[in-house]
């Protein structure tokens, strides 16, 4: 198979990166820190074929997030609250929230406020994640004989012990707010 050539790209303008960034914050949902990332890759992507000063298009960037921002398309309160429900149905630990939350860009601050008003709870993401894996007080038999594997599996997600004591020497059966 022949090589593939690079097809010369075209540069970057003020409006080809706003369409660019409504194209990427209508396909998803993102944050603020991504759409700047997203937009940033493109112009690198261009200067490095080109060699273009990329110092040139970092105003037309902000200038895009910007817009976003703006027209409501890209909030990082409404992403880190939204994920919040997401991970808690998925079975994530707080601090597990708090570490994705961090690599997708959004501020400590916003974490903290989102978190303290989501009344996360842990003990319901473990028992979620405890029930999708069959672990813990899921596990239809053998129970004793898995304990400090299944504590290790809930440990690893980043649950307390306390958290992962209760899931594992929990009973199914009890009502489903008393683990």
């Amino acid at each position: 198979m022949p090589a593939r050539k690079n097809k010369p790209l075209a540069e970057p303008t003020e409006e080809s990166l706003r369409e660019h960034a409504l194209t990427y914050v209508l396909s998803r949902a993102t944050t603020v820190s991504r759409l700047r990332g997203n937009l940033q890759r493109k112009v690198m992507t261009y200067c490095q074929r080109s060699g273009a000063d990329p110092e040139k298009f970092g105003p037309w960037i902000e200038d895009a997030v910007n817009y976003c921002v703006k027209q409501g398309y890209v909030n990082d309160k409404d992403y880190a609250d939204r994920f919040l429900d997401y991970a808690q149905e998925r079975g994530d630990s707080i601090l597990k929230v708090r570490e994705k939350l961090a690599r997708r860009g959004v501020p400590s601050e916003i974490v903290q406020e989102e978190l303290a008003n989501a009344e996360y709870d842990d003990l319901e993401a473990a028992k979620a994640h405890a029930r999708k894996k069959g672990i813990g007080m899921f596990r239809p038999y053998d129970r004793d004989k898995h304990r400090d594997r299944d504590m290790k599996k809930l440990a690893g997600r980043g649950f307390g012990y306390e958290v992962c004591r209760k899931i594992v020497e929990g009973d199914p059966d009890d009502d489903d707010d008393q683990a």
